[in-house]
């Protein structure tokens, strides 16, 4: 179910970006293809909006200049929603999968076991 919940999300994002005339935007993040091996958190595209608008809601309660960021650990769906819908909310992905190194400063490799 996740996987299809997955291809949704992507097919729904390169219609969005064909319907505004774009290829996503410097907002958007590519997601990589879902590894079942890799206990990640693929929200459907429902959970993740929600997950994502309640998130930036708390984060704009927080202090300018806090330095406070959003960890989105082992969740790259709830990333990717994030950093569309609210690019100024700091965040960064915390995953063991290394394909999202592709992320730049914004990934953080991580592993539960050590």
């Amino acid at each position: 179910a996740a996987a299809g919940a997955l291809r949704d999300f992507l097919e729904e994002q390169r219609r969005h970006g064909r319907d505004e005339g774009e290829k996503g935007g410097a907002e958007w993040v590519e997601l990589v293809a879902e590894d079942w091996r890799l206990s990640q958190f693929w929200y459907d595209e429902r959970t993740a909006r929600g997950l994502a608008e309640e998130v930036a809601r708390l984060a704009s309660g927080l202090p300018a200049g806090a330095g406070a960021a959003v960890a989105c650990v082992a969740c790259p769906t709830l990333y990717a929603y994030l950093r569309k819908s609210s690019p100024d909310v700091p965040a960064r992905l915390l995953e063991y999968d290394e394909r999202f190194g592709q992320y730049g400063d914004d990934f953080a490799f991580y592993d539960y076991n050590q």
